[in-house]
């Protein structure tokens, strides 16, 4: 076989290989060889990195060392599969992403870069009718880390000024940090997208202290879209709804925690088939005149659509009323724990017209002269395995109920943003263990221990696992029963047996008290003589 010279060629950026091969007996292999190394060499070319940067110029290419100025500019060069990273700065700039799809193998990425942390800020930007600062009208749009603020929050605009809006499919919004706007905080209108480990404050501007009659939200998932999800979201002091979906299908809410809303907390309305889970809702402190409601379940239009909803593991406290709605067909409401209501009830349920929901395994609290449950219409929503800790209303009576203290374990701070699940915890003498109805769709509780064949009520399962087993008692000795150290500096290394054996924390500290002698201690428990005499060494378990 005879080789000619190789030559190499550059063009759009693909590496094109030519060899020139004489014997055409091994000519096909050569060709697949060759065309298996451009396919390789074009899949990486595909994705792009790009790089935006208050310092940069969007005259610039977009590289790390040669960054671009302005978000827009970088949106404007992606394609499927690029990342643009966008570093700390101030940009005040109205974002859209349009006309730039990813795909679901090669979504495109616009993300603060790692470490940093970008701001968006709408300060003298105009939001217009209806708009947001941040508007993805694009498919499979991945967008993380950004701080964005200050979107119309003059008013200057009516009913505009939202933080970010997402249009497409498939679209991921995670990290973010979203505040100080007019309207809503993020609205998802696209199918399939993600809303994730955010945190939305100070939204719904238009109505603080209650003066507009009409409001936005923290997070929702409005108008079609189907199969949204929001999920492990922080919102707190909105005027409007926290977290809603409305005329929706699918839309899964799991995992957030929601406080001090004007409004509805957690907001259903006209929508079907949708998770409600394991989310944390409470209030601390008046908000004008809202309604400041946990839970709502009803419907806005004169056509009920509300049907096969799920409200489960969820905790609600201190709220005017911690569940309030209706419109029950096919809708679960189980395994709650619902404690203290400021207003009316703690729990308000009108069934009139649409029967065959099921109430059950719910704990409800209400420590006060208001009413533990308030019930109106249909007897066909059944009623079952409830703990009450005081007498309730006779219409939502059903068997296996129980009246009295359910014993909470009611440690921790119960302020903004100080209140966690822990405090809602059964406690290992709580009537409520094994005292639930076992239902095939719930798995598991708030904290993802799984439920038993005979479930508790509320929201948590009691098992050995959630028990904090204390130490009762250190033994201290030294490797191989030694208890003198013979040599200059020597060292000996020092060994404590906890009791009991399965106590929850067994990590204790080292000390030394000297005597007639002296020595050091490490955090592991290694003794070195420092002179001779004798010392006290003590182990401390860390749990006091």
């Amino acid at each position: 076989m005879e080789l000619r010279p190789f030559s190499m060629k550059i063009k759009d950026n693909l590496l094109i290989i030519l060899l020139f091969i004489k014997q055409t007996t091994i000519k096909t292999k050569f060709i697949i060889c060759f065309l298996s190394i451009l396919l390789i060499i074009h899949s990486l070319a595909l994705a792009t990195e790009y790089y935006v940067s208050p310092s940069g110029s969007d005259y610039n290419f977009g590289s790390v060392n040669s960054p671009l100025k302005t978000i827009n500019k970088g949106i404007s060069k992606l394609k499927a599969g690029d990342i643009l990273y966008v570093r700390t700065g101030t940009y005040n700039e109205q974002l859209s992403v349009y006309g730039v799809n990813g795909t679901a193998e090669k979504p495109i990425v616009i993300k603060a870069y790692p470490g940093e942390s970008p701001i968006i800020d709408g300060t003298g930007v105009r939001i217009g009718y209806g708009s947001a600062l941040v508007v993805i009208h694009s498919n499979y749009i991945h967008f993380n880390g950004f701080e964005i603020r200050n979107s119309n929050i003059n008013g200057i605009v009516n009913q505009g000024g939202g933080g970010l809006i997402v249009v497409g499919t498939n679209c991921l919004i995670s990290k973010c940090k979203i505040h100080d706007c007019w309207e809503a905080g993020i609205g998802i209108a696209g199918d399939y997208s993600i809303v994730e480990y955010c945190e939305v404050f100070n939204t719904a501007m238009n109505n603080e202290n209650g003066k507009a009659d009409f409001w936005g939200t923290g997070i929702s998932a409005r108008r079609s879209p189907d199969y949204a999800i929001i999920r492990y979201n922080t919102v707190h002091d909105i005027w409007g709804e926290g977290i809603s979906t409305y005329e929706a299908t699918h839309t899964t809410i799991e995992n957030n925690i929601i406080y001090d809303i004007y409004s509805v907390a957690l907001y259903v309305s006209d929508a079907t088939d949708c998770l409600v889970q394991r989310n944390l809702i409470y209030t601390t402190k008046d908000m004008a005149d809202g309604a400041q409601v946990g839970i709502g379940h009803w419907e806005e239009t004169s056509v009920p659509k509300n049907a096969n909803n799920t409200f489960i593991n969820n905790i609600v406290y201190g709220c005017h009323r911690n569940f309030y709605g209706g419109c029950f067909v096919g809708t679960l409401i189980a395994n709650n724990t619902f404690v203290n209501s400021v207003y009316f009830a703690c729990v308000q349920l009108s069934g009139e017209g649409y029967p065959s929901g099921t109430f059950a395994n719910n704990i409800i609290v209400q420590e006060n002269d208001l009413q533990a449950i308030y019930f109106e219409g249909d007897k066909d929503v059944v009623f079952n395995n409830n703990f009450y800790n005081r007498s309730y209303d006779a219409d939502a009576v059903g068997a296996g109920d129980i009246i009295g203290n359910p014993q909470l374990a009611k440690t921790g701070n119960t302020g903004a943003g100080k209140l966690t699940a822990d405090y809602f915890k059964l406690l290992s003498t709580s009537p409520a263990i094994n005292k639930g109805r076992s239902i095939s769709t719930i798995t598991d509780d708030f904290f993802g221990n799984q439920r038993d064949a005979t479930p508790d009520i509320g929201a948590h399962e009691y098992t050995i696992i959630n028990q904090e087993i204390p130490v009762t008692g250190i033994s201290v000795s030294g490797a191989g029963g030694i208890t003198t150290i013979t040599t200059y500096n020597g060292t000996l290394q020092l060994n404590a047996v906890i009791s009991p054996s399965n106590a929850t924390n067994k990590t204790v500290t080292w000390s030394i008290s000297n005597g007639t002698g002296a020595a050091t201690i490490s955090s592991t428990g290694v003794v070195k003589a420092v002179s001779d005499g004798t010392v006290t060494a003590r182990a401390t378990a860390t749990d006091g």
